[in-house]
């Protein structure tokens, strides 16, 4: 990726108009120009910014009203973000100006942590979002099942929550396995979920991230996933790490939980 010019910038980093509209407007102005100059894959491996803002999900909805078909982009705001952060903190360590008696931009920042019990009705409300996503159902008994293995630290299971403004908003459920090709601990992402509601915070790539950094802090070999191949959160996955060659087989059978491999439709 090309440098980009500091002028284009200062609008992402420093607003400098009355409202947060037209405040989206001029950044929408310049993202789009941003785009233009340089291919988007590449503005998403700027890094992480962890608070996103109002006014970022202002540019990228005055963004996606101009040109739509980025409305399938998941975390478009934090792009924006990203840039803007990366470029304030490359040029000087003081924080940006705001206009007298302009509003600051809202912030948040999204936590994720493990799995409570706590969790437990946020967990099912999205898990079942899950589920309705890939069209498919399992018996109540798989579900409590599941619920159970994930808050019981003797079993291969890693539950993970995104939390912001006191509510989760996303989910990851992992299995651990071992691997004939490897020596070390390898962990299997099953299931990535957030709330269609809250999407455009950033918490998907933020639950990606964080079982990267556990990997690295835990000496995990090897995080994979699957994923249905016109799933739109691909965009994002192809951010990591390229989708590899091989096809994916899988054979239910017949157990004792009732699940109907008819109706288990999940990745």
């Amino acid at each position: 990726m090309g440098p980009v010019h500091p002028d284009v910038l200062d609008h992402l980093v420093a607003g400098r108009t009355d409202s947060d509209a037209q405040c989206a407007g001029n950044a929408c102005h310049c993202a789009v120009q941003l785009i233009i100059d340089h291919d988007a894959s590449d503005l998403m491996h700027l890094g992480t910014y962890s608070k996103p803002s109002r006014f970022f999900g202002l540019v990228a909805a005055a963004f996606v009203s101009r040109y739509p078909r980025w409305s399938e982009v998941e975390d478009l705001g934090e792009t924006f973000a990203v840039l803007a952060v990366t470029t304030a903190r490359s040029r000087t360590s003081v924080p940006p100006s705001t206009p007298p008696g302009a509003e600051m931009p809202e912030t948040s920042p999204i936590t994720i942590r493990d799995l409570a019990a706590a969790d437990e009705k946020d967990w099912r409300r999205l898990w079942a979002g899950y589920l309705d996503f890939y069209e498919s159902t399992v018996p109540a008994a798989v579900t409590d099942s599941t619920w159970q293995r994930l808050l019981d630290p003797h079993q291969p299971l890693l539950g993970r929550v995104a939390e912001h403004d006191g509510t989760v908003i996303g989910i990851t459920n992992s299995v651990f396995h071992h691997s004939t090709w490897l020596t070390g601990q390898v962990c299997y992402l099953e299931d990535l979920f957030v709330d269609p509601a809250h999407r455009g915070l950033g918490a998907g790539r933020l639950l990606l991230q964080d079982l990267f950094d556990l990997a690295t802090a835990r000496g995990w070999a090897r995080v994979h996933w699957l994923t249905a191949h016109d799933n739109p959160a691909r965009r994002l996955y192809d951010t990591f790490v390229p989708a590899d060659r091989f096809v994916h087989y899988e054979r239910d059978l017949p157990s004792d939980d009732g699940a109907d491999p008819a109706t288990t439709n999940r990745p």
